[in-house]
Order: structure tokens, then sequence, then C-alpha cells
């Protein structure tokens, strides 16, 4: 899945200049970043559904990770079992911030929105 995909649809509900490919571009360049940040490389584009700001967006992986369409490694082994991935991806998700989840108060519409009217 595009990596854009999963703020497109909250990012249209900031108002009309977000469609702006300008700012598309920008958005998709800070989601690139911060993923590179983590270790995540580009991988390949990819449609996003209709529906979304985006139309396109960069799919990631893990920099060590190979493709899972490909042999495991450079040199040609076996692909990545359920366990390595899985293992991959709590290496990618070390460093980042431990906090806990936001209550439904907090996430609500109306508490978010609240200064808009």
């Amino acid at each position: 899945m595009p990596a854009v995909q999963a703020v497109g649809r909250e990012l249209l509900s900031l108002g009309p200049e977000v469609r702006d490919d300008q700012i598309k571009k920008t958005i998709g360049r800070w989601v690139r970043e911060i993923l590179e940040q983590h270790g995540w490389t580009v991988w390949r584009t990819r449609r996003v559904p209709p529906g979304n700001l985006f139309s396109t967006g960069m799919v990631y992986r893990l920099r060590t990770q190979p493709s899972p369409h490909q042999p495991g490694g450079e040199d040609g082994s076996h692909p990545l079992s359920l366990e390595e991935r899985v293992a991959l991806w709590r290496a990618g998700l070390e460093g980042l911030p431990q906090s806990e989840p936001l209550s439904d108060e907090a996430i609500s519409r109306e508490n978010i929105y609240a200064d808009r009217g």
C-alpha cells in the first residue's frame, strides 16, 4: 500500500488547498523523509484507490528487506518467512517513541476541529 494512502483521506478534510499538486508533492516528500529516517526506502510506485487525496504513491520497504516477490537475499537465497518479516518489522519500530494510544475523545472530530466551528 502506498504510504500516502494512509493519510490522504484525512488530509482532504483540511480544505481544498491540499489538492494543489505542489502541496501533494510536499506531503509525499515529508512522508519519504520521515520513513527514510526510520530505515525505510522507496520500493515502487503504486496506484491509490479512488476517493483519496493522492492518485499514486510510493511503497516503502526496509533497506535490508528483499522484495517479497524475489528470493530472500542478494545471494538469491530463500524468500522471507513470516517470522523474518515480523522481525524486520519490529526492527523498523526500534527507536520510535513509545506512547499510550489517544483516547476516543482526544481523536474525535469535534475535538480536533473545534476551532473550525
